[in-house]
């Protein structure tokens, strides 16, 4: 929910970005699961958008980034939602050098538009991108697969070299370099890879690439040790999904079922205790493999229900609550959607 009127809201950011780069929110397309966040901003520059979270900073304004709103379903539930902030318009791209492997581009320019370019010069995005959909790299390098990233060079964290962030105290920041290279000590580029946009926007990211060896995937799952399971309505439609990703690649037939069947409409009691029992199942498989399972999308009222992240609280907690504390203070930016409801 918001905490504020949309009037004052509305108001509030006009003055810092201008009433011409906003609007009211509306349901369906702007629905965050079941939250509807009364004013949607659109800035056109990197600098608007520092502008304009430095002011929900001062006013404590909840913020939900989005690009192509591809991995909305991503996440917690938000604790509260006062400002949709779209970064569709900033979908250009700054550079390309086949020579150097780099691409620079802002965070709106399509996944699939990215490889296209530089599959032209006989390269591949490196890393492991959604490159059949139609997410952004921006969104698609902030939504990352964190917990995933730990068993392999497998998302879009490991060619992720450069990036500039808009931060909730109005500032833009660059971090990493142009060039592809070990990063000696604290790596802060990466760390905005798979943090949710839970410490801050990317505005501008850059990204190696790598000589085309054959043919790459066109799916979002593309290594061996990657699979999707999903749960279905009695329609056929898709209600869940979640990624199973175990070291070995090899699902046993004893196995929970990757597709579970529902017979009761999803908004049920017993279509949600159904999916937390499935989903309970392929944890312990998952942990016994030193593996994970991590819901993708579901249902708000089930996601409250489970951890829709690893299932258990990682290691690395007490530092992801610092580094919160230290880049957003306030919880502007996504509350709640992240690890442990960061």
């Amino acid at each position: 929910m918001s905490l504020r009127e949309p009037p004052a809201v509305r108001e509030t950011l006009a003055r810092a970005i201008g009433a011409a780069r906003l609007r009211d929110g509306a349901a369906p397309r702007d629905l965050v699961d079941d939250l509807l966040p009364p004013v949607v901003a659109r800035p056109e520059s990197a600098g608007e958008v520092a502008e304009l979270l430095g002011c929900a900073a001062r006013e404590g304004f909840a913020v939900i980034p989005t690009a192509g709103g591809t991995r909305r379903a991503f996440g917690n539930p938000p604790e509260r939602a006062d400002v949709l902030l779209d970064l569709g318009a900033l979908a250009s791209l700054r550079e390309w050098s086949p020579r150097d492997g780099v691409l620079v581009a802002e965070p709106a320019l399509a996944v699939g538009d990215a490889e296209r370019l530089v599959a032209a010069d006989a390269q591949t995005l490196a890393g492991d991108w959604p490159v059949r959909s139609t997410g952004t790299l921006g969104g698609s390098a902030a939504a990352g697969r964190p917990p995933l990233d730990a068993l392999g060079p497998a998302g879009p964290r490991w060619s992720v070299i450069g990036v500039e962030v808009a931060l909730p105290d109005g500032t833009l920041r660059r971090h990493g370099a142009r060039v592809a290279k070990n990063v000696a000590g604290f790596d802060v580029t990466r760390l905005h890879v798979g943090a949710l946009g839970t410490l801050g926007v990317i505005t501008e990211i850059t990204l190696r690439a790598r000589p085309r060896a054959g043919r790459k995937s066109e799916t979002p799952f593309s290594e061996s040790n990657a699979f999707r399971a999903n749960v279905l309505g009695p329609d056929g439609t898709e209600v869940a999904a979640v990624e199973l990703r175990m070291p070995g690649g090899r699902l046993a037939p004893a196995e929970p079922p990757t597709t579970l069947c529902l017979d009761e409409p999803a908004d049920s009691a017993s279509a949600r205790d159904r999916f937390r029992a499935w989903l309970a199942r392929w944890r312990e498989v998952a942990s016994a493999a030193n593996g994970v399972a991590i819901v993708l999308a579901a249902p708000p009222s089930w996601k409250r229900d489970v951890d829709v992240w690893c299932g258990e609280p990682p290691a690395a907690l007490p530092l992801m609550r610092k580094l919160k504390a230290l880049y957003d203070p306030t919880r502007v930016l996504n509350p709640g959607r992240y690890v442990a409801g960061l």
